[in-house]
């Protein structure tokens, strides 16, 4: 336990958790992307590997615990907690999000653990876990609404409330239905009000090259339609090929790359 606390790793682990910034684009991602880069091939954050270092934390904070200091403690499992809001609060995908909440929830927990075992049973109870009730699937009341849903999530990108990377990962899925989401938005591109919205998320979020360089990746996705691979189903590569056709014809790549999406999820279902 000694060589996990005192390993070297976690200077840059508690660099990371400390800071009150992150290019998490730039740490993960290679800058600027290439042409052929694509939302969709988005690699994300395991699980297993954030889950790992979590766990190890807990373990550095136990040695010392052991070893007579419990603010040393203390301030690893804090730091375990600032980890997991890094995921929520700089990340690029809802993915991300979830890891980070599992990390805060491991952060949390052995900080629980810690104020019950040196008897600061007031500060225990206010981590302890929280029981959430079952769920429950119930059919839809009211038909799905695009446009409300649309209406919603713009306003979402806007909202500084809102977890950074849950506002990125909306505004991924607002790329591609503002490119394929409607036979309007295949031929003609996405509204003025998109792209309003897009350009206004990218003066309030975008702080570093790297995440200028995902809101022109977004941007590109929204104006030419999602990159996907060729399908190779018969009825799927005939249509795609008239598609192609059409848009060499018609200067539109949306035709093809839209054509090639709907493909693809018509083979995945």
């Amino acid at each position: 336990m000694r060589d996990i606390a005192t390993a070297p790793f976690w200077k840059d682990f508690d660099a990371v958790s400390l800071a009150a910034k992150v290019d998490v684009v730039g740490g993960v991602y290679d800058t600027p992307f290439t042409p052929d880069a694509q939302l969709m091939a988005f690699p994300t954050v395991g699980f297993q590997d954030a889950k790992q270092i979590a766990s190890a934390a807990v373990s550095r904070a136990t040695y010392y615990l052991a070893s007579g200091k419990p603010a040393d403690a203390e301030r690893v499992l804090r730091t375990i907690i600032s980890f997991g809001f890094t995921f929520i609060d700089q990340g690029v995908t809802a993915v991300d999000a979830l890891v980070g909440r599992m990390v805060v929830d491991i952060g949390r927990d052995g900080l629980h653990q810690l104020y019950l075992q040196t008897g600061r049973g007031d500060l225990a109870v206010r981590l302890e876990p929280v029981v959430r009730p079952k769920s429950s699937v119930r059919a839809r009341q009211t038909p799905f609404d695009v446009v409300s849903a649309r209406a919603a999530a713009l306003s979402l990108i806007g909202d500084p409330a809102v977890p950074r990377s849950l506002r990125m990962e909306t505004l991924e899925m607002l790329s591609y239905g503002g490119s394929c989401g409607s036979v309007g938005a295949m031929l003609t591109g996405p509204s003025d009000e998109l792209r309003r919205a897009v350009a206004s998320a990218r003066a309030s979020m975008a702080r570093y090259p790297s995440e200028q360089a995902f809101f022109d990746l977004v941007e590109r996705t929204m104006e030419n339609g999602p990159r996907v691979e060729r399908d190779a189903d018969i009825v799927g590569r005939v249509a795609s090929g008239t598609a192609s056709m059409l848009s060499a014809i018609t200067g539109n790549p949306r035709i093809a790359t839209c054509t090639r999406l709907a493909s693809k999820i018509r083979t995945t279902e």
